[in-house]
């Protein structure tokens, strides 16, 4: 009697398991990249907040929650990040000098941010029953030099990233990492 071709994988088609195994590895390909762009933010957020707390001299308890709100903050930008990718945000014209790649996709990822954020603060605000415009209006409240200042940190902390991004790129993903983690590399 013949048996069907299976792969041994829980019974399944080899087509059929070779889509969940390329399904699985891009799940975990996609955690890694979460994980790795969120520690990267998480201490670049939590670095800038202890010396703005060190600068205006509010060292209390509140850097303790400032280190736990960077950490969230990481997260969501990170995964605003991933989604990015996903729609291939600042991928046309990746050729030619990489500071300009680099430069380029800080700028759109950091107008991408802002764009969320905004978007995340209205639709806050509709929840506790205020209007969009009040909303916008408590954001610009903050005054231009702070949300300047807010947005060029944040373009700031990107700009490293994507040239790390942008070099792995170049020299093959996954390349730059493993140059990173090798033992007497030069």
């Amino acid at each position: 009697m013949d048996m069907p071709a299976h792969s041994g994988h829980g019974g399944l088609p080899p087509q059929a398991s070779a889509g969940a195994s390329a399904r699985k590895a891009k799940a975990v390909h996609e955690l890694r990249a979460l994980f790795i762009i969120g520690v990267y933010l998480w201490l670049f957020f939590s670095v800038f907040g202890a010396y703005r707390a060190l600068i205006t001299q509010e060292v209390t308890r509140v850097v303790v929650f400032s280190f736990g709100y960077s950490a969230l903050t990481a997260l969501i930008v990170a995964k605003i990040i991933l989604v990015g990718r996903w729609i291939k945000l600042g991928e046309r014209h990746s050729e030619g000098f990489l500071i300009v790649s680099v430069l380029r996709k800080a700028t759109a990822y950091a107008g991408f941010l802002v764009v969320f954020i905004v978007l995340e603060k209205i639709i806050e605000g509709l929840l506790r029953g205020e209007h969009a415009r009040s909303t916008v209006a408590a954001m610009l409240g903050l005054g231009w030099d702070e949300i300047v200042a807010r947005l060029l940190v944040v373009w700031l902390a990107l700009v490293p990233l994507f040239a790390f991004v942008e070099l792995d790129r170049v020299l093959g993903e996954g390349r730059l990492l493993a140059l990173f983690w090798r033992r007497g590399a030069r």
